[in-house]
């Protein structure tokens, strides 16, 4: 009677057994595998952190290269009308119809092909002659308006980089000196906005850019048309103002004198931002450049592989543990029947 009843309770304490050690098993592999996925999802995340931040950096690269080859560009295209034979003559002269006649035509295409929109002369007193890009406005003083006319006047040497105009917007400027051999004449100058070179990087990269500027260089006058002030900033352009305008509000964007690059995430969308100082021809710092990357398909695709992986090794922990247990089942069958035949 004693070995009847010990038959099914070693029967019951051998598959209990088998399931603990199962169950052990299987456990053991699952904390591996989430050791393995975190161990992934860290590396993984350093790796995208690193991307990322070369990927900003990249675009910066973009940004400061189109912006210098359009300084060049500016800068070599006001030499050349310069040198003209009878721009100094007419110059000289502040001949107004005579400086229209002979650059009317330079201006004509470089507006066309190289996105100018400013071309004009002034005198040794740094009068406006004339401006090409506006003929009805002429005989303003730029001396204490226009701080590159000023320095370009006074040292007798080109000039080119960022100017905040008289209109308060941020222009690429170049400012050659036209000569009668030695006789110093006036100068000329060439500039283009920056509002078609921010798009075309934006093309490009897809990446939006925001130029900023200190509100002290915005007077007042300035301030009302069409641009948003948020403290001692002002929106000066950009390529999408209500994200700029959002990113200056909650105070994600400030001054700052080196280059920086941050994450941050607008309602749960996550961004690239890089922030450098902006810098005016005479390396005066005037305001900031902004840039802006969407990373949210990176974010969906890491969430997507995340998840993937997760799942991925759930089923073949239960896979592992239904065969496990299949062949301990297999292993019983003979213990069975060995007890069936004693």
């Amino acid at each position: 009677m004693n070995t009847a009843v010990s038959k099914p309770t070693t029967r019951k304490y051998h598959f209990i057994s088998s399931l603990k050690v199962s169950i052990s098993i299987i456990l053991i592999i699952m904390l591996g595998f989430s050791i393995m996925l975190v161990f992934f999802f860290d590396k993984n995340n350093e790796i995208s952190e690193h991307d990322q931040n070369a990927q900003m950096f990249s675009i910066h690269q973009i940004v400061n290269s189109t912006i210098d080859h359009a300084e060049k560009i500016v800068l070599a295209e006001s030499a050349l009308i310069g040198l003209k034979s009878d721009i100094p003559l007419a110059l000289k002269e502040e001949n107004y119809e005579k400086l229209k006649e002979l650059s009317s035509a330079s201006y004509d295409y470089l507006k066309k092909y190289n996105s100018v929109n400013i071309l004009g002369f002034h005198n040794t007193d740094m009068d406006y002659i004339i401006r090409l890009h506006n003929l009805k406005k002429s005989g303003d003083n730029m001396a204490l308006t226009r701080p590159m006319i000023l320095a370009a006047n006074k040292s007798q040497r080109s000039q080119t980089g960022l100017e905040i105009g008289v209109t308060g917007l941020v222009s690429i400027r170049g400012i050659s000196i036209v000569k009668d051999k030695d006789d110093f004449l006036g100068t000329v100058e060439v500039g283009m906005l920056l509002n078609p070179i921010l798009e075309q990087v934006k093309s490009l990269t897809n990446a939006d850019i925001a130029v900023i500027l200190k509100s002290k260089y915005i007077d007042d006058t300035k301030k009302g048309n069409n641009r948003s002030i948020f403290g001692n900033l002002v929106l000066s352009l950009s390529t999408d103002s209500q994200l700029f305008s959002k990113l200056l509000k909650d105070d994600f964007i400030g001054l700052t004198r080196d280059i920086k690059v941050k994450k941050i995430k607008i309602k749960g969308v996550k961004y690239g931002l890089l922030t450098q100082p902006l810098t005016s021809f005479n390396g005066e710092v005037i305001g900031i450049l902004s840039i802006v990357s969407d990373f949210s398909w990176h974010q969906k695709k890491t969430q997507e592989i995340y998840t993937d992986l997760i799942v991925i090794a759930l089923c073949f922990s239960i896979i592992a543990f239904i065969l496990f247990n299949i062949l301990l089942l297999m292993s019983s069958s003979p213990l069975k029947a060995s007890e069936k035949e004693s």
